[in-house]
């Protein structure tokens, strides 16, 4: 049934404007007729792809698939094409209708997403008055309406929603500043509580109504404590501040009266008058340090590195401070005593241990900002002051003791600040002279840094071949899956054992020497008197907390973990492999706060035997592994064990110091993969010839190796004599194909195509004769024979379970021979 063309058109999902838009509508007209185009040319398509496959000679059958092909591009071209002139069309009509002012701009992204939701049901109708198909017509057209129904109520109710939170959230807006404008005079307390409790009863209409009042509880409460938090911290800068400005003013009275007193008693009375100054001096500085340490912190915020370095600068300068005043006390107290008297002398004594302290302090703290600053100075500038170094180190230790000490500790600090370090030219070395710990590196050809990844590269070489029928190949695989295995078995033993390390007698920390010290600096200035102040400076609880810091010795581990020294392969296979706990120890002394030498030493304890018999084992199935190699490569496995038995395996010291888990297991991978490779190059010397950039030893061997056997394998099945082939002619024949697995594959498909079934069968019964001799069997007659056997495994062992996974693997291929060879059974 045919409609009139006189019909009118569907109208757009919103009101227009005819007389004004006429042109917007004649494009999405048009839109609407390419969509309809779209719609028609989909049912072609399918029609004629239905007629097309009804044909049936092959050159038509490939016109067919050529035709289907463009025709299935075309198509979706013209969707594609049709749906962005669909939206091109939408999207220029609300720009005609928004410049025209008959649309709001804001509501332009939502009337372009409408019409082109409804562009669909429109092409549909449109294709539906087309073809006259009436009743589908009329089924489109109500949709059209149905959803332009819905969406116009959804629109409604979501305006309505935003219109209730918006006026929600004005009116808590309102509320707010009502109480704002009621709580002007209050005080800061009163304020914040009420404007917490009134924030938190808005938030609080969300929640179930019982739950309410506890949650409006809790954040006046978090409110108020904060509040209290800010006026505490007030409170504290302002008593810092009071306390500071009360010393100085304290300070200043004191030395008018100070003066005063000299004036009026002569000598006693300026002694007096000193000390009382040096005393109040002191506390107004100490008062005026806490103020700023306290600045300083705050403006640290949560930078921890900077609070430390503020605590730590903080401490010196106190201490610094309380010694100056000590010092500046006794110099006052001289006063009290005839000049050359033996009061007189005894403080003069007392004044130099209190300046040398003082002196060594200064040191400290120029020596510690050195080397905050020094690592800013270029290199060059370092290498032109050390020339001058050793003159100068010289020339301090041409001086008497104790000048030397104090001009020592001066030039160290001044060399320090422009980047040179004469520390060890004080004697005690200096160099770590330890051997180099193990990291698995040294065996990977081309790059002498990088760790060996023998084990896991080999596994993966092993993917490329048929590890099922190639028995060298499957015995490797199995190997190699232990050998990692037991690896990570390794690792979990060092994590459940804790420490590995030889720590015993070891006391770490620093260890002060500083009332020997002392008293031998005060024995050179004032001889016993001075030494007995010297010792006595280092019982008193302020300066003896700074003495014992300046001289010493600081002792700390530096690494540990296990250790194998030089053993051959023969000793290891016959007594096992013999290891230890080890820890290597650092010694640094100081003199002043200054590092005058370094001492290295390391320290050895036994091993668990549960670690050393892994280890045993590990090296043990490579020793079996490569000899196994011997086979594929026509080598004598005599002469290679005898090779592996001299070759001298050096694990050396495996530091395990502050690693995880799976960082132990890694570095016992690496290392365990360079032992293999130093085992394979000596075992097969010839096989470097073969290696490529980025393999170890034992990688290349592996991968020699399964390609030699799987090219002899394919070649005999063939019936290709490879006696007189070389290992270089078979790794070139493999080199001719993108893999060894599109070798076999390719020498395969080549068989099943040109050989006959009987020279299959042949072929495949001698190659399976072959498996099941290397397992230690022989091949069964039938069917049910090899059922038999794969059910007599015992799976409780090892061994069984091994021959079970095997010849579950072969299954396939037995059964593929016995269809082959007619007169193996079937059935059992």
């Amino acid at each position: 049934m045919s409609m009139d063309d006189s019909s009118p058109r569907l109208e757009v999902g919103f009101v227009i404007d005819t007389g004004d838009s006429f042109g917007g509508l004649m494009q999405l007209q048009d839109a609407i007729d390419s969509t309809e185009a779209k719609v028609l040319a989909e049912a072609r398509v399918k029609a004629e792809s239905k007629a097309i496959k009804q044909r049936a000679d092959i050159e038509a059958s490939v016109d067919r698939q050529v035709r289907l092909a463009i025709a299935q591009r075309v198509s979706d071209v013209a969707k594609s094409t049709a749906t962005a002139r669909d939206q091109v069309a939408a999207q220029m009509l609300v720009n005609a209708q928004v410049a025209a002012g008959l649309v709001p701009a804001a509501r332009a992204a939502e009337l372009v997403k409408d019409q082109i939701a409804d562009l669909p049901l429109l092409a549909a109708i449109e294709a539906a008055r087309t073809r006259g198909l009436t009743t589908e017509a009329d089924r489109a057209t109500k949709a059209l309406a149905d959803q332009r129904a819905a969406r116009a109520d959804l629109t409604t109710a979501e305006r309505s929603a935003q219109f209730n939170t918006d006026m929600a959230s004005g009116n808590d807006r309102l509320a707010q500043m009502r109480e704002e404008l009621r709580l002007v005079g209050a005080t800061d307390m009163e304020r914040v509580r009420a404007l917490a409790t009134l924030k938190a009863t808005q938030e609080a209409q969300k929640y179930n109504p019982g739950d309410r009042a506890a949650y409006v509880e809790q954040q006046v409460e978090i409110a108020v404590g904060a509040q209290q938090v800010v006026e505490k911290q007030a409170e504290l800068n302002a008593e810092l501040r009071a306390t500071a400005d009360l010393f100085d003013t304290i300070d200043q009275t004191a030395q008018r009266a100070a003066q005063d007193m000299a004036d009026a008693f002569g000598n006693v009375g300026s002694a007096i008058g000193d000390a009382l100054t040096v005393m109040t001096g002191y506390y107004a500085d100490q008062a005026k340090l806490q103020e700023a340490h306290k600045a300083a912190i705050d403006a640290a915020g949560d930078d921890q590195k900077k609070i430390d370095r503020e605590n730590r600068l903080f401490s010196l300068r106190s201490s610094s401070q309380q010694i100056s005043a000590f010092g500046d006390m006794t110099a006052a107290a001289k006063g009290f005593f005839k000049e050359g008297s033996t009061g007189y002398q005894t403080l003069a004594t007392a004044e130099k241990a209190f300046r040398l302290v003082q002196f060594a302090m200064s040191v400290r703290a120029i020596a510690q900002d050195a080397i905050e600053t020094g690592s800013k100075i270029a290199n060059s500038v370092a290498r032109i002051a050390v020339g001058a170094t050793e003159a100068v180190v010289n020339a301090i230790k041409s001086l008497p003791f104790p000048l030397n000490i104090a001009a020592g500790a001066a030039t160290v600090a001044a060399l320090a600040g422009i980047g040179v370090s004469v520390a060890g030219s004080f004697g005690g070395g200096g160099k770590n002279n330890q051997a180099p710990t193990n990291s698995g590196t040294g065996t990977v050809l081309g790059d002498s840094s990088a760790k060996s990844e023998s084990i896991r590269n080999a596994i993966d070489a092993l993917k490329d071949v048929d590890t099922v029928t190639l028995s060298y190949s499957r015995n490797m695989a199995a190997s190699l899956k232990s050998i990692d295995s037991q690896i990570e078995g390794v690792a979990a033993l060092v994590v459940r054992a804790g420490n590995i390390d030889a720590n015993a007698g070891v006391n770490t920390g620093f260890k002060s020497n500083a009332t020997a010290t002392m008293a031998g600096i005060g024995m050179a200035i004032g001889g016993p008197i001075g030494a007995g102040i010297g010792a006595v400076l280092t019982k008193i609880p302020v300066i003896g907390s700074i003495l014992s810091g300046l001289f010493g010795t600081k002792t700390s581990v530096i690494g540990n973990g296990l250790s194998g020294g030089p053993q051959s392969v023969g000793s290891v296979l016959n007594n096992g492999f013999d290891a230890s706990y080890y820890s290597d120890v650092k010694k640094k002394s100081s003199f002043l706060g200054i590092s005058t030498g370094t001492k290295y030493s390391t320290k050895y304890g036994a091993a668990d035997p549960a670690l050393e018999n892994q280890f045993t084992l590990i090296l043990r199935q490579f020793n079996d592994a490569i000899v196994a190699s011997a086979g594929p490569l026509g080598a004598a496995t005599g002469d290679i064990q005898n090779r592996l038995n001299s070759f001298v395996i050096n694990i050396g010291k495996i530091d395990l110091k502050d690693l995880t888990g799976e960082q132990i297991q890694e570095k016992l991978t690496a290392i365990f993969g360079a032992a293999a490779d130093g085992m394979a190059a000596a075992a097969f010397p010839a096989v470097a010839q073969f290696q490529k950039v980025g393999e170890g030893t034992f990688e290349t061997l592996v991968r020699v190796a399964s390609t030699v056997e799987a090219v002899g394998a394919s070649l005999d099945m063939l019936g290709t004599n490879t006696q007189a082939m070389g290992i270089a002619v078979k790794l070139g024949l493999a080199d001719q194909f993108d893999s060894v697995s599109a070798l076999t594959d390719a020498a395969g498909a080549y068989f099943e195509t040109f050989y006959s079934k009987e020279e299959q069968a042949a072929a495949k019964t001698a190659q399976l004769n072959g498996v099941f001799g290397s397992l230690g069997l022989v091949m069964p007659a039938t069917l049910a024979a090899f059922r038999q056997l794969v059910e007599a495994q015992d799976l409780t062992t090892t061994a069984g379970q091994s021959t079970y996974a095997t010849m579950l693997k072969l299954a396939p291929a037995v059964r593929r021979s016995a269809d082959l060879y007619g007169g193996c059974e079937k059935r059992g």
